[in-house]
């Protein structure tokens, strides 16, 4: 898997080259995800999509992968919305609107295109072309369709679940994101195993790779994990306390399903060596590691920061459930720093996630932004 684009500059691919987030794959099970209140995601109940697209072109290109409820990869039946806006500063706050689709009028499994002719409201000093695309689930009132955020939930939007893919022949960026490989049923369950009820031969492995691209060199580099839920079933892996992040107040910018983090608390009790419950709660929930063979993915959730070097920083006790932690890679040696380094060079970073089960709802930041891939 390739980075190609960098989040604040603009994409010169080749005709038809397509970006993706957060993968190009129909059948590899790797989707953001928007949950209602029912799920209580931590990441919010928006993610907004960055294009940027070279001043020579003259129209923006997107598709969305899944873009219905209902079908395969989702629970519930609450539309998507997907609004797009004129973002010339390359911000996120840009507020002309140009166009909205519904979920609605797109198909189950299938990629919808969706082309718009460049604006001049999206139009940059330099001469590009900045958009943002802000996709919520609707709540079926006047008041979403312009993207309020005080819109009352619906009842179906209380309890839908709904996971899509995003391309475009421009980049593409992303800061804060849920993401998941759902497997709601048997619908999902003869995709990731193609042999199904075998088990054998998995479209998903439990390994994603997310990409960022760092114009400069740094003295610290910053990401924040949330509700992991890093807690194995068996209780052979546990939360901790994160020493450098707050653990009286949740980040600004959180989801309202957000806690302080702490030693996380989850909802099921660790099983024995023989497979008894005991009256210790796991730190995840669901745990990851999971119960189930069909879901879980071994070992239990971990992720590495690769630097451009090739250089490795694990950080291998990532967020219990529902809370939100930073990993924090510094060139000074002090409390706020949870790996040290001599240079942080500029360059594509990767973040590697391991062991990741299915149908398990995790969050992600960078505030820069994991930018598009190709594969």
């Amino acid at each position: 898997m390739a980075v190609l684009t960098l989040i604040a500059c603009v994409s010169h691919a080749v005709a038809q080259d397509y970006y993706c987030l957060p993968t190009c794959s129909k059948t590899d099970a790797r989707f953001l995800s928007l949950c209602g209140s029912k799920y209580q995601s931590i990441a919010g109940d928006q993610i907004a999509i960055k294009f940027s697209s070279a001043r020579n072109s003259d129209s923006l290109v997107f598709e969305i992968f899944d873009g219905e409820t209902s079908g395969v990869w989702d629970g519930g039946t609450a539309p998507l919305s997907f609004v797009l806006f004129a973002d010339p500063r390359n911000d996120g706050t840009g507020s002309t609107r140009l166009g909205s689709w519904s979920g609605e009028d797109m198909g189950d499994t299938v990629w919808h295109r969706i082309s718009v002719r460049h604006d001049s409201a999206a139009r940059s000093r330099t001469g590009d072309y900045f958009y943002v695309l802000k996709i919520r689930i609707s709540n079926g009132d006047d008041v979403d369709s312009i993207d309020s955020e005080n819109a009352e939930e619906s009842s179906d939007a209380w309890g839908t679940w709904t996971n899509f893919k995003v391309r475009s022949t421009s980049g593409l960026s992303t800061t804060q994101f849920a993401f998941c490989a759902p497997m709601f049923s048997t619908r999902e369950a003869n995709i990731i195993y193609p042999n199904y009820p075998l088990t054998t031969s998995p479209t998903y492995n439990g390994v994603w790779s997310l990409f960022v691209q760092v114009p400069k060199s740094m003295n610290s580099f910053e990401v924040w994990d949330g509700d992991m839920d890093f807690g194995s079933y068996t209780g052979l892996a546990v939360d901790t306390d994160d020493p450098n992040t707050s653990g009286t107040t949740v980040p600004r910018w959180a989801g309202t399903g957000s806690i302080a983090e702490g030693v996380a608390t989850g909802t099921d009790y660790v099983r024995s060596a023989l497979g008894a419950l005991t009256n210790v709660l796991t730190t995840g929930s669901p745990s990851d590691d999971n119960m189930s063979t069909l879901y879980r993915r071994s070992p239990a959730v971990t992720y590495e920061i690769i630097d451009p070097n090739g250089r490795t920083y694990v950080n291998d006790n990532p967020s219990g459930n529902s809370e939100w932690e930073r990993f924090v890679i510094g060139t000074n040696s002090n409390s706020n720093v949870d790996e040290t380094t001599t240079h942080l060079p500029r360059g594509v970073y990767e973040v590697r996630i391991k062991g990741m089960d299915l149908h398990n709802a995790n969050s992600w930041r960078y505030s820069e932004g994991i930018v598009g891939v190709t594969e």
